[in-house]
């Protein structure tokens, strides 16, 4: 009966404590778009793409219609430039097969340019996010200064979807810690 009381008492005391500190940053995972089938974390970026380059098993993959195109959409993250690494998630779109979100966990400048000279740089304002639109070498690819983190995207909806469910992770802080 005591411990009963007890416990009501510590649940009470713990419940009432239970306050939204205003803390809108979420963390690097968080950022990751919920429904994304794939999501693959990159610990060391350079590494990464240098495995996939030279990757005997993809490149007799090559000629298969379906990697050539997951290849071809992948391309501009050659552009990216990562110290420490992060998410690559790979969501579904409507129009297209699929698009990608690369989430880095460090927050330096991602994307680097210095050599190419066949660029087009666009920037786009939709409500209250703002874009980078590239257009390199035939590829066109997104980015997004979103939490101190630039997010590349292969398209508008790709980095959209990352503000969202940052949004809803917010929202759901809030809903459960309100009294």
């Amino acid at each position: 009966m005591k411990v009963k009381l007890l416990l009501t008492i510590f649940g009470t005391i713990f419940f009432l404590n239970c306050t939204y500190k205003g803390d809108e940053k979420a963390s690097t995972l968080a950022l990751v778009p919920e429904n994304s089938p794939v999501i693959i974390k990159i610990n060391d970026f350079d590494t990464f793409t240098s495995e996939i380059k030279e990757n005997e098993i993809l490149k007799s993959f090559q000629n298969s219609d379906r990697i050539a195109q997951l290849a071809n959409r992948l391309k501009p993250l050659k552009y990216v430039k990562s110290q420490l690494g992060g998410y690559l998630a790979i969501t579904d779109h409507p129009k297209k097969d699929f698009d990608f979100v690369y989430i880095p966990t460090d927050s330096l400048p991602q994307i680097v340019l210095d050599s190419t000279t066949n660029k087009i740089v666009e920037k786009i304002v939709k409500g209250d996010l703002e874009f980078s639109r590239y257009e390199i070498d035939g590829s066109i690819f997104y980015t997004s200064i979103i939490q101190n983190k630039e997010i590349v995207g292969s398209s508008e909806s790709a980095i959209e979807m990352v503000s969202e469910s940052i949004r809803r992770s917010v929202s759901r802080k809030k809903a459960f810690c309100k009294i």
